[in-house]
């Protein structure tokens, strides 16, 4: 297929950089690349701030349509006012294709129904929204069972096609759409996330990368904590780097305080980019102790900096951590063993070497931006010339 005729591409996505997020990377590496290396004129429509204005501004070469809103119930915002504003952004900038990011709903289902005869590609990041922790979250449940229900299967239907983010996403919460989907991981920059040895603190150091909110529990930041208060007693000086932030950052905190590792553990809010990298490059150990995950860009962003991973063994992790070899896996929420693994890396500088080194290959040579933006034009070109 001739790829190099300009096609307009609009992607749609509930939040996008600066709003930090394995969502939120994936679509603007793909945006970028589609728009530099594969001729596309890509159109982002996405949220602003609550209450905030609406914007059209210019980013890394896209067109940004940032739209404000006033409601919003968890990681989920909403406006009535979104259906006359994207079916005029819709008229003017005539897309020849519509890809739209999920599964936070809202803005995503409103430009589907928007799209007339026009090819929608679906491209799906997580698997159930439904909270599996103890949280008090029925009402927040029930809400999310009658959406994946009713309005999310009606948008999957109407999908041409469902790009999936991982192969647990595609062949469990998505198995019954297999004739219509496909998978195309996320990536790493290489150029951004790059092993620095001579910047490794002295202190042994673990590092934890996830936003801080409600829809962020699955990551396991408790247990963690947890694990690093049962290492204080055989490691008196390890460090626990918490790098984000989000709603519940002030319930860490007190968890940290109540279990006395105020000088165990840091709290650095977002972080992005260059320093962002500097985390990575400063920690001797990643951590991602999740009971729900589809991938984990973290982890790859962890490996191409040099470090082994621990991690839980569920989702597609397994096929990110090769275990005994890149880093160790681990049962979801079982604290001793993850002390255990994480004394052990720790303790051993040479296997924490040989692991960190091993992950960096293997992602290098896997997991590259440049070449998801081509599966992805490839993907859009068919259906654009249906």
């Amino acid at each position: 297929m001739n790829d190099l005729k300009q096609q307009t591409l609009a992607i749609v996505a509930p939040y996008f950089p600066p709003h930090g997020g394995g969502l939120e990377k994936y679509a603007f590496e793909i945006a970028t690349r589609l728009q530099k290396q594969h001729h596309w004129h890509v159109v982002v429509i996405t949220t602003s701030e609550r209450y905030g204005h609406d914007e059209k501004i210019e980013m890394s070469g896209l067109t940004v349509y940032r739209l404000g809103y006033y409601f919003k119930l968890s990681n989920t915002p909403f406006s009535v006012s979104w259906v006359t504003k994207i079916q005029k952004i819709l008229k003017e900038e005539n897309p020849n294709v519509i890809n739209i990011h999920m599964p936070v709903p809202g803005i995503g289902d409103i430009t589907a129904m928007l799209a007339g005869k026009r090819p929608v590609i679906v491209t799906y990041h997580a698997g159930s929204m439904m909270k599996s922790d103890k949280s008090n979250l029925c009402l927040i449940n029930i809400l999310i069972a009658l959406y994946e229900n009713g309005p999310l299967g009606m948008l999957l239907r109407r999908a041409n096609h469902i790009i999936c983010s991982s192969n647990s996403v595609r062949l469990n919460f998505l198995s019954k759409y297999s004739a219509k989907t496909s998978t195309i991981t996320p990536a790493v920059d290489v150029s951004i996330f790059s092993p620095m040895p001579e910047k490794r603190a002295k202190r042994p150091t673990i590092l934890f990368v996830a936003g801080l909110g409600i829809a962020e529990q699955h990551k396991g930041l408790i247990t963690l904590i947890e694990a690093v208060k049962a290492l204080q007693s055989e490691m008196p000086n390890v460090h626990l780097v918490i790098v984000g932030d989000g709603d519940m950052r002030n319930e860490y905190e007190h968890k940290v305080k109540e279990l006395d590792l105020q000088k165990n553990v840091s709290f650095t809010g977002r972080l992005t980019g260059a320093d962002l990298s500097e985390q990575y490059q400063r920690a001797h150990v990643f951590a991602l102790p999740s009971i729900n995950e589809s991938f984990g860009m973290t982890i790859i962003e962890a490996m191409a900096s040099g470090l082994p991973v621990v991690a839980s063994n569920i989702g597609d992790i397994p096929s990110l951590v090769t275990d005994s070899q890149t880093g160790f896996l681990i049962p979801p929420g079982n604290v001793g063993l993850l002390k255990e693994k994480l004394l052990e890396l720790l303790q051993n500088p040479e296997l924490e070497r040989t692991f960190g080194i091993a992950g960096y290959h293997k992602v290098v040579q896997g997991f590259n931006w440049n070449d998801r933006g081509a599966e992805y034009s490839k993907i859009l070109l068919e259906y654009e010339k249906r």
